[in-house]
């Protein structure tokens, strides 16, 4: 068993007296504590960032970050409706539907939006679609 592995299964058993410790120890340092983790926040920028990348997608989508880099290379890293190909993780953005808060694909900021502002109604853009090739 990995060094790993035993830490873990030890965190498990120990959580409530762990977590005991942790709190007595912040409230009798607080500002030491915090110091502490700005430091270490600045240090570890990236390890934070992919960390609250993954916390955001698990939270606000129910996915994980394999989830969602299956979805990008299923997609070719594209928008699944323009096809713009995405420069960053920034410029990639969850569709989903949001009355069932399933995932359907991955958008441009652009796309997205556009159909946000048509409030995911179908005949509406059906109608932009028509007027559009009516007044080329």
């Amino acid at each position: 068993m990995s060094q790993t592995k035993k830490q873990k299964e030890w965190y498990l058993k120990n959580r409530e007296n762990v977590l005991l410790k942790q709190k007595e120890r912040y409230r009798k340092n607080p500002r030491k504590i915090l110091d502490i983790n700005k430091k270490w926040n600045e240090k570890n920028k990236e390890k934070v960032s992919a960390y609250q990348a993954n916390w955001a997608l698990l939270k606000r989508y129910n996915i994980t970050t394999e989830v969602f880099e299956d979805m990008l290379n299923a997609q070719n890293s594209k928008c699944a409706i323009c096809g713009n190909v995405f420069k960053n993780r920034r410029d990639t953005h969850i569709d989903h539907n949001h009355n069932t808060k399933k995932v359907r694909g991955l958008l441009c900021q652009k796309c997205n939006q556009a159909i946000g502002l048509v409030n995911e109604d179908t005949a509406l853009l059906k109608s932009a679609i028509s007027y559009l090739e009516k007044n080329l």
